[in-house]
């Protein structure tokens, strides 16, 4: 449902978020194509230049279909008509279909120009609409000019209804002594664990070798983009690859690229000899959802953890499969609650199965998210985020003599005691486990064969 009027209709912002790399790629905004849109009404002066001033091709067209959303049920109609007056019709036939095309003009061209446009042609210097609470957004503050600070509210503002991930001041640092870039020594298991490891192998994951995958994703076509991500990304490549992960990074994907990656990835693992598999995974998201950076969905439970499990990906059976997820699941901002330290000694034990001959094809996964669901997920633009930044301290300082469920807890404890201010309030994040399936204790350091 949209939150304010003279939106462009789903469909027709759902056709732009479909055709964006092709526009992105193809379209030329040149003086003839701006003149269009302004005679329209679609664009006034100021967001002309807005778009004019920007260096090159790529951005000049992001920042156009990040401003189209907002200017009326007209405005996608009159970027159709300006694509057919000035040579790109490959494009409109794209978005409307070659059999369509004429009849699309046809029918709208009586109207074309005249009704419907956020602003109308004698009144280009009018102030600019609310912008409409919908898929798409402004892009990064970084990508536009004006008034930064005027930039960084409206943002803010419209997140507060697209639920993506905040990105918070460069005042909210870590409460750690590392710079942006955590540059720690990795240890190795300790000759306590390792012995526990060889006298009750049952109660531990074997991990001499083991798989990382990092998916980021930092530069969006119709969202901002994620300040601050390449900073968490660089941690966290860095501390798998000194712990001796054979490490992937995948780059700014599509929701369709994603699933083509994960396909190729199962397929990789049928002729690897991994004992553990790890997926990190940062980017924009919804309840149960990360997007793509095309704004698709991708469905956390089918579409990214179900491939992996004992059902879809045999080879990883018995083997532990950890999900890591930096991404917004919701919209809520905890401004915390008050408490007293009252001890509480109720307790329940947990009893080991005693047979591992036959296993639940759901067993040895879990997700880890940076928030808690129907909630928000917090990033500092120069620290990155501080869930995957405690994750990364605590196991360079904890992982050579505790294990991931202990590690976890520290994450949780770092990320829930900060104080973050964000839209003059300060809020709390509570990192979350789900779907934890995990029978033995995970180290993350490869024991050494």
């Amino acid at each position: 449902m949209d939150c304010y009027r003279n939106s462009m209709s789903r469909e027709d912002r759902n056709t732009l978020i479909n055709y964006g790399p092709l526009i992105l790629k193809d379209l030329t905004i040149d003086a003839m194509f701006l003149a269009h849109l302004k005679r329209s009404g679609t664009l006034n002066e100021e967001r002309a230049e807005d778009i004019k001033v920007l260096e090159t091709h790529q951005d000049r067209n992001a920042k156009l279909l990040s401003i189209l959303p907002t200017r009326g049920p007209s405005a996608f109609k009159n970027f159709i008509f300006a694509l057919v007056d000035t040579n790109q019709r490959h494009i409109a036939e794209a978005l409307i279909s070659p059999q369509n095309i004429e009849q699309y003009i046809k029918q709208n061209s009586a109207s074309n120009y005249a009704q419907g446009a956020v602003h109308g042609p004698a009144d280009m210097n009018a102030a600019k609409p609310v912008p409409v609470a919908s898929p798409m957004q402004e892009l990064s503050h970084l990508k536009t000019s004006g008034n930064a600070g005027s930039a960084q509210k409206n943002e803010d503002e419209r997140d507060s209804n697209f639920g993506a991930e905040n990105a918070v001041s460069l005042a909210d640092g870590p409460n750690d002594p590392y710079g942006p870039e955590i540059l720690i020594e990795a240890k190795p298991l300790n000759a306590d664990v390792l012995k526990k490891m060889v006298e009750n192998p049952e109660r531990y994951y074997k991990m001499s070798s083991c798989r990382a995958i990092i998916l980021n994703n930092e530069k969006f076509l119709m969202h901002k983009d994620r300040e601050g991500s390449s900073v968490h990304l660089n941690n966290a490549r860095r501390l798998f690859e000194k712990y001796g992960y054979t490490v992937d990074v995948w780059q700014d994907l599509t929701a369709d690229k994603i699933e083509e990656n994960i396909n190729k990835e199962r397929e990789n693992l049928k002729s690897k000899k991994f004992d553990g598999f790890v997926f990190v995974i940062m980017s924009h998201g919804r309840p149960g959802h990360i997007l793509g950076i095309d704004g698709k969905e991708v469905s956390i439970k089918d579409e990214i953890i179900k491939q992996f499990d004992g059902e879809n990906c045999k080879v990883l059976i018995g083997k532990p499969k950890i999900f890591i997820i930096q991404a917004c699941q919701g919209t809520g901002l905890s401004e915390g609650v008050k408490h007293c330290n009252e001890p509480d000694d109720e307790g329940e034990a947990l009893e080991e199965p005693d047979c591992w001959e036959l296993t639940h094809e759901k067993a040895d996964m879990i997700e880890v998210h940076s928030t808690y669901p129907g909630f928000k997920a917090l990033r500092n633009r120069m620290y990155g985020s501080h869930f995957i930044r405690s994750i990364v301290r605590n196991v360079y300082e904890h992982a050579h003599e505790e294990d991931f469920y202990d590690i976890m807890t520290k994450v949780k404890r770092d990320v829930v005691a900060l104080e973050i201010s964000l839209q003059n309030k300060l809020i709390k994040q509570i990192p979350s486990s789900q779907n934890d399936t995990l029978i033995r204790k995970f180290y993350f350091p490869l024991c050494q064969n």
